[in-house]
């Protein structure tokens, strides 16, 4: 789920359906959801999302498919139709985090493989500009997945926090990291 600040609408995408994975996309107005009719990305859960407000399009990144698999396609919503951007361009995973900074969607962490079995807890940065993704020179944080991350634009830094590590400590640290553009 993500804010569309052009638009006002809160934009929510799949999820889980019981033992299913949804592929709908509904918005929220301030004081009613209503589904958006468009076919788009797959069904999927544990994906990530984020306002591109430069280029006024949410980004969708990856994320679990029906049978537990990850994904590493792009997709980008404009308020009124998905648009598939990329196939592949960052690590597969999900259960990560992204969040819009600049001219970029910045992509930290999460697991790739399986939802089942995954293959590895990842630590890398990755950033959209809108055609490319662009694996970052790694900075702090340890691999993690299950953390949350946003942009504080008064102070113009990503800040990143908590999470599961590797070994399956949950952890309450904060990060911040100004220079990924």
């Amino acid at each position: 789920m993500v804010y569309d600040s052009k638009r006002q609408r809160i934009v929510l995408f799949s999820g889980h359906l019981g033992a299913e994975v949804g592929s709908d996309t509904w918005e929220w107005d301030g004081s009613k959801w209503t589904e958006a009719a468009v076919a788009g990305p797959k069904g999927r859960n544990s994906h990530m999302m984020a306002y591109d407000s430069t280029r006024d399009r949410i980004v969708l990144f990856g994320g679990w498919d029906n049978a537990g698999v990850s994904l590493g396609d792009t997709w980008e919503w404009n308020g009124s139709v998905w648009t598939q951007v990329s196939d592949f361009g960052a690590t597969p995973c999900a259960v990560a985090s992204c969040a819009f900074k600049g001219d970029s969607v910045a992509l930290f962490g999460g697991l790739t493989g399986t939802a089942a079995h995954y293959d590895q807890n990842l630590g890398s940065t990755w950033t959209w500009d809108g055609r490319n993704w662009t694996l970052r020179q790694d900075f702090g944080p340890s691999p993690r997945y299950a953390h949350a991350m946003c942009y504080d634009s008064k102070r113009g830094k990503l800040v990143l926090f908590g999470g599961v590590l590797s070994n399956g400590t949950i952890v309450a640290d904060t990060w911040e990291h100004s220079e990924v553009p």
